[in-house]
């Protein structure tokens, strides 16, 4: 489980801890315009997910809001 934490500009993950339960994976149909990569220590790339981001305020416009 990730926390991740930010604004539109800019997303930190703040916290990991793992899961009793195994990783369902991506829901299918989830198409988004924002991606989470994950990286090893190298910098390869391990994982590239679609992120769901339609909770938060990530417009432009939306700017400041929660």
């Amino acid at each position: 489980m990730l926390v991740v934490e930010g604004n539109r500009n800019s997303l930190a993950i703040t916290h990991a801890a793992r899961k009793a339960d195994p990783w369902a994976g991506t829901p299918k149909g989830l198409h988004s315009d924002w991606r989470l990569t994950i990286r090893d220590g190298a910098g390869a790339v391990l994982a590239e997910l679609p992120l769901d981001m339609s909770p938060f305020a990530v417009g432009a416009a939306e700017q400041g809001q929660g």
